[in-house]
């Protein structure tokens, strides 16, 4: 991975793309075919249900069904949309945790503990507020989508008194229709989940796409113009601009330029400088980290 994806994905996020979102993909796919095979025996049980209590009753009662099919294309959108904010701030407040498990000698040494444990709740407390608000939406539809058959019962002895009065409510019929809209729990019980997991599931597929397809590390050949014998140990740059990071357009701002090194076998070099005047940079240009945009390194590591 180049030192921009390592930025962006420490060793915490990558756990997490291989642990929670990995799960995440795999209930995705686990949860939908059972309400997918409820809603096509659904036409079997209104037909049932009008030849029982009539069409115009269980019209009414596939009305509302459909409606409430009709509910996740209304709330998907707003629903990833919450997921998405809270899963932001969960990698910023790992990334924070990460920050201060590595820095921690640092962070001891300074006394920034309270510094660094308030930056932590504040991150925690935003993600709460988010997951507060997908919770709500998650309880809201999970009420409508449980209670569906008791509704249909409302809707279905109402609409049947009001079309037809001079129908009995005989036993039989009334626990024949009862028990076909009970058949309406195998779509609607499990709709709400399915709903929930196809949402975290396209969100994690996304993640764990977006960190596949990152850019990966240039692996230069080592250019061959003498015996590697002879050349081991020689690092040599030559008009070399060096970048951090690089955009998909292969543009970026170089943040050494102009480096010429020649350095031979066995010498000891020393690299001074004031703070923020590359020297860091120039090591990690040497190592590999960085981006090259320009002209051309020889570097024969010694055994």
């Amino acid at each position: 991975m180049t030192a921009g994806a390592r930025t962006r994905y420490p060793t915490g996020k990558i756990t997490l793309l291989m642990s929670v979102d990995a799960s995440m993909v795999i209930a995705g796919g686990t949860s939908i075919p059972v309400p997918l095979f409820g809603a096509v025996t659904l036409p079997i049980v209104f037909w049932m249900l009008a030849s029982r209590a009539g069409v115009g009753p269980a019209l009414c009662c596939a009305a509302y069904v459909v409606f409430v099919l009709c509910l996740p294309f209304v709330t998907s959108c707003l629903q990833r949309s919450l997921w998405a904010k809270a899963i932001r701030v969960r990698d910023e407040r790992l990334k924070a945790i990460s920050d201060l498990l590595s820095t921690i000698r640092v962070v001891k040494m300074y006394a920034w503990e309270d510094a660094m444990q308030e930056n932590v709740k504040r991150l925690r407390d935003i993600e709460l507020g988010w997951l507060f608000r997908v919770n709500l939406l998650d309880a809201l539809l999970d009420c409508i989508y449980s209670s569906t058959s008791s509704v249909l019962m409302i809707i279905l002895f109402s609409t049947l008194s009001v079309i037809s009065p001079d129908v009995v409510l005989t036993p039989a019929l009334s626990f024949s229709c009862v028990s076909l809209l009970y058949l309406t729990d195998l779509t609607m019980n499990g709709s709400g989940q399915a709903l929930r997991n196809y949402n975290q599931a396209a969100l994690s597929l996304k993640r764990i796409a977006d960190f596949c397809t990152e850019v990966p590390q240039e692996e230069e050949k080592i250019p061959r113009r003498a015996s590697f014998d002879e050349l081991r140990g020689t690092v040599t740059m030559s008009r070399c601009s060096f970048s951090w990071t690089q955009s998909r357009v292969g543009t970026s701002e170089p943040q050494l330029t102009n480096v010429d090194l020649n350095i031979e076998p066995g010498s000891l070099v020393g690299i001074v400088g004031f703070v923020g005047s590359g020297k860091s940079s120039l090591l990690a240009a040497i190592l590999g980290d960085m981006h090259r945009l320009e002209g051309s390194v020889s570097c024969y590591v010694s055994a």
